[in-house]
């Protein structure tokens, strides 16, 4: 009995980098590994492979990197995660500059700026009876 084994890639979506969370982009970065460690993929082939999946704005962060980066994985996914998920970036740098998103309510807006001022850790001063 012949059997077909399906490619795990053939599942990715691309990647466009338009409206992309930082935790989307971790998780995309995650499938694409994940597929690509199935499929028994060298580094080099997984570097082909996101060639094959950025599209629109991403394709031309991509396209400006210089080709060592492109064809080295460690780095390759390396500047994906500063540039898409937020590696490299300080929460409270993450905090300071949050700004509501346009498809969040202010109540959504207010509740994820609190989860990163938690995770930042800073200390909230209240003023005085007169200040307040």
């Amino acid at each position: 009995m012949t059997r077909i084994r399906i490619s795990a890639t053939s599942d990715l979506k691309s990647f466009s980098g338009r409206d992309a969370t930082e935790e989307k982009s971790r998780t995309w970065l995650n499938k694409l590994q994940s597929a690509a460690k199935r499929d028994g993929m060298s580094p080099a082939e997984m570097c082909l492979l996101m060639n094959d999946l950025i599209t629109g704005p991403a394709r031309q962060w991509y396209l400006q990197l210089s080709r060592d980066i492109r064809s080295s994985w460690n780095d390759l996914s390396s500047q994906f995660q500063y540039q898409y998920c937020g590696k490299g970036v300080s929460v409270a740098r993450k905090y300071y500059h949050a700004t509501k998103r346009s498809d969040e309510t202010p109540l959504e807006y207010l509740h994820r700026l609190t989860v990163a001022g938690i995770r930042a850790k800073l200390r909230v001063k209240d003023g005085n009876a007169a200040e307040r």
